[in-house]
Parts: C-alpha cells; structure tokens; sequence
C-alpha cells in the first residue's frame, strides 16, 4: 500500500487479536489489487441498551487510483463476521472497477485504431 493503513476502534477496547485480523486482510486485499493508495477502517459499537447485546459496524474507506471503495457492515454480535464481509465486498467491488477501466482502456485503444484508417 503507497500509504499507511489506519485503524480507528470507537467505543471498543483496543484488542491486538482484531488489529492482526484488520492487517491480515488488508494485507491480502493489496496482494489482489498492489496499487491502493489508502485503506481505513473503522470498528465501532454503537450503543444499543435497549437490545441486551453488543452489535458492531464496520467501515472501510478504500482508496485506488482513480476511485474509491466504501464499504458499511452493520448490526452483527461478531465482529469477525462484519469484517470477513466488509473485506469481501471490498474486493468485489475492487474487482468490478478493475473490469470497468480496462473495458475503457480497450474501448479507447479500439477507437485510436480506427482513427488510424
């Protein structure tokens, strides 16, 4: 990644195991696609006294060049879950840009060669 990855946890102790989770995918979501400009991702959970439980929502901003790539996981008690998800949709949606530009990139190249003849 051409810039440092940021890590913001609101309302939820610091936990080493989740920040490793964070980097491990983030780490394999660059494997795929090696040009992210910045990857940030946001662990919160949102108050909800009236549930009983802790429910979590993840967030990740995930910028390319060219694009960006936001992400919203929410209302889920694992937030391992809400995570894995995140980063998958992340990726597909990475995936979906990949195909529009280089559909772009042929398109261009066709309409230079016919400008050719």
């Amino acid at each position: 990644m051409q810039s440092e990855l940021q890590i913001t946890m609101d309302g939820i102790t610091h936990s080493a195991i989740l920040d490793v989770r964070i980097r491990t995918c983030a780490a394999r979501l660059e494997k795929v696609f090696p040009r992210l400009v910045a990857c940030r991702v946001l662990v919160a959970e949102p108050n909800h006294h009236d549930l009983g439980r802790k429910l979590f929502r993840v967030r990740l901003n995930v910028v390319y060049p060219g694009g960006e790539v936001v992400v919203s996981r929410d209302n889920h008690e694992d937030v391992y879950v809400l995570l894995r998800e995140a980063f998958l949709a992340a990726r597909r949606e990475l995936e979906k840009a990949t195909r529009r530009f280089s559909a772009d990139a042929k398109l261009h190249a066709k309409q230079r060669a016919l400008q050719l003849f």
